[in-house]
């Protein structure tokens, strides 16, 4: 584990977490609506991938920046970084 002070959460914004629940209510309610395993396989298989696919957080260790998805992470050589912009809120 990486020193908590190299370790940084991804927030979601109120945007975000609105068409999120918006798109999983969607999907569920297709489960509910339409009960057959084709449209249970297919609404499922999105939210688990989209979940899949979600940034979890980020870390700087040993020299490498490190995004963190729900199941694996890839490292990036600090070295390989030419620019960082930061959103002004």
């Amino acid at each position: 584990m990486s020193d908590p002070r190299t370790r940084f959460k991804v927030p979601w914004d109120i945007l975000l977490i609105a068409i999120t629940s918006g798109v999983v209510a969607l999907l569920l309610g297709i489960i509910y609506i339409v009960p057959n395993l084709f449209a249970t396989f297919i609404s499922l298989g999105i939210i688990l991938v989209a979940a899949a696919f979600g940034v979890f957080g980020y870390s700087i260790q040993d020299g490498e920046l490190r995004i963190i998805w729900l199941g694996w992470s890839k490292n990036i050589p600090m070295k390989e970084i030419k620019s960082v912009e930061t959103k002004k809120s």
